[in-house]
């Protein structure tokens, strides 16, 4: 945005006005063009939306969450399986070392490898507090810059902040106190940990010690005996691995199921959503009555399912394109449920070729589950009744309407709206003189009584025929990148101003001569 010196701000319109609603020539055919837009216009009239948004979004954030923490238990499920895979063979070929009787002979030597797990243990469980310790203290002090004089300049409420220095330093005093005590107890664990070490090592050679002297008894037996330690370390190592299994297990279930509610919530969210804009269409349809109508079905495209596929490495799938965009009832849910059930439910649903169904049903899970999350958007359709006043009616989709007659649908929604300020730059471009009398002269007239309507326009029906409050008229000055517009006092009016109504007269009306001559051929 231009600022008056000729420079440039960052600012958007609705930076600047509250509520003003601006559109131009582009804005406007965009609308006629986009089904999403259509949307988006039909929403204004839902009244507030702020919490039915705030859910929507809380809704989103939980799902992602959701997502990715089951994703991480199914990964952390899987590998910890993978490895508890090795322990029956493992526990087998123990089992006949034992029956051999080595067990027996090695059995402090086989203990010694438990004990060494639990002293594996304690660092396990040390660990992660000391990370969380030097995390804490690397938040000290507490960053007070956002409290700064300078942060708090030309606050007015700055003197009530202030007590906020004292006690965030207070805070970081108390918590370096805690920091340090905290990481003096660490080091005396640590020290007192040591301390059991050394002392277990000793225990350890005297163990291992005795252990070679009988494998060298053993003879030709203490290649078995070596490998029987081996295997103990080995299975010792695994089975604790069982708990973290049915630990990840619970919360994979916990996720799922976690997953289901929130998936029932999110496809309520998208009904209310569609059941809210259809009463929305029938109001707006009752206010533009007979000339405009307008109706919210089910979402069309399926597009969005599509590109996850694509993005996810699926690569063509024309047939699986065409067979969602034609089916009836269409339910992201369903589609998703046939897919995890395989490629036969997805071919007997949707007519799929063979060869992409089983694509389609191969995908990972991570894409069934970023699929569910899709919002497709609801289809809006607008129609507008072409037939002169008093004929009968000729309903007419947006597919069959010339560019105007569709800027003449969107115009009549967008002056329904009584929010704030609509702007709007040279409608009548797209639009013929005669919608522009029937229908769009009576809404301003109507709606100017509880709304501000500003027009940018070369048309004299618009500002005359609505009884325009004031009319500006633009005086061009300078040329090329220096080119703008004056306004002169004796332009600036209502059209009962003599100044004024020749200023219309000679601009919008192409002057006296051109207006007397058109009234003539009229037979007025």
């Amino acid at each position: 945005m231009k600022t008056a010196d000729g420079g440039r701000e960052t600012l958007s319109p609705d930076d600047v006005f509250s509520k003003i609603e601006i559109f131009g020539q582009r804005e406007i055919g965009d609308l006629t063009e986009s089904g999403g837009g259509l949307t988006r216009l039909l929403e204004k009239f839902l009244g507030s939306t702020s919490s039915s948004v705030d859910n929507e979004a809380t809704l989103r954030h939980g799902l992602k969450q959701n997502r990715e923490a089951l994703l991480a238990a199914t990964r952390d499920a899987a590998a910890i399986r993978e490895r508890l895979a090795q322990l029956p063979g493992l526990e087998e070929r123990y089992e006949r070392f034992r029956d051999a009787g080595l067990e027996k002979r090695l059995r402090e030597r086989s203990l010694l490898v438990r004990e060494e797990r639990l002293l594996e243990s304690v660092a396990e469980h040390l660990d992660p507090i000391a990370t969380l310790v030097s995390r804490l203290g690397d938040e000290l002090p507490i960053d007070q810059t956002f409290l700064s004089p300078r942060a708090m300049e030309s606050l007015p409420g700055a003197p009530i902040f202030e007590p906020l220095k004292s006690t965030l330093s207070t805070l970081s005093r108390s918590l370096d106190g805690s920091v340090r005590d905290m990481r003096e107890a660490m080091g005396r664990a640590r020290g007192e940990v040591e301390e059991v070490t050394v002392r277990w090592q000793s225990r350890q050679a005297d163990v291992k010690l005795a252990a070679e002297q009988t494998l060298r008894e053993l003879g030709e037996g203490a290649v078995q005996g070596g490998e029987f330690i081996q295997l103990r370390q080995q299975i010792e190592r695994l089975r604790p691995l069982q708990s973290k299994l049915e630990a990840a297990e619970s919360a994979e279930r916990e996720h799922r199921m976690r997953r289901r509610k929130l998936i029932e919530e999110w496809e309520e969210v998208k009904a209310t959503r569609i059941r809210r804009l259809a009463r929305a269409a029938k109001h707006v349809s009752g206010r533009l009555s007979p000339r405009v109508e307008v109706e919210v079905l089910a979402p069309r495209d399926r597009g969005p399912i599509l590109d996850i596929f694509k993005e996810h490495g699926g690569g063509r799938l024309d047939s699986v394109r065409q067979a969602l965009q034609s089916v009836d009832g269409f339910s992201v849910a369903e589609f998703v449920k046939r897919c995890r059930s395989g490629a036969e439910a997805v071919r007997d649903r949707y007519g799929i070729t063979p060869s992409q169904a089983s694509r389609v049903a191969a995908a990972p899970e991570a894409v069934l589950m970023l699929i569910e999350e899709v919002d497709l958007e609801p289809t809006t359709v607008v129609r507008l009744n072409t037939a002169a006043p008093g004929s009968a009616a000729q309903w007419r989709g947006f597919e069959h309407l010339s560019k105007g007659q569709k800027a003449t649908a969107v115009l009549l929604l967008l002056l329904l709206n009584t929010e704030g300020p609509l702007l709007v730059d040279q409608p009548e471009d797209d639009l013929d003189n005669r919608f522009i009398s029937e229908d769009i002269i009576p809404r301003i007239r109507e709606g100017k009584r509880k709304r501000q309507f500003i027009f940018c326009t070369h048309n004299a029906n618009i500002p005359v025929l609505a009884d325009a409050e004031l009319i500006l008229g633009l005086t061009p000055v300078g040329q090329e990148d220096d080119a703008g517009a004056r306004i002169r006092r004796e332009h600036m009016g209502s059209i009962d101003e003599r100044s004024v109504k020749e200023l219309v007269e000679e601009l919008l009306e192409g002057g006296k001569t051109a207006f007397e001559t058109r009234r003539r051929k009229y037979g007025f």
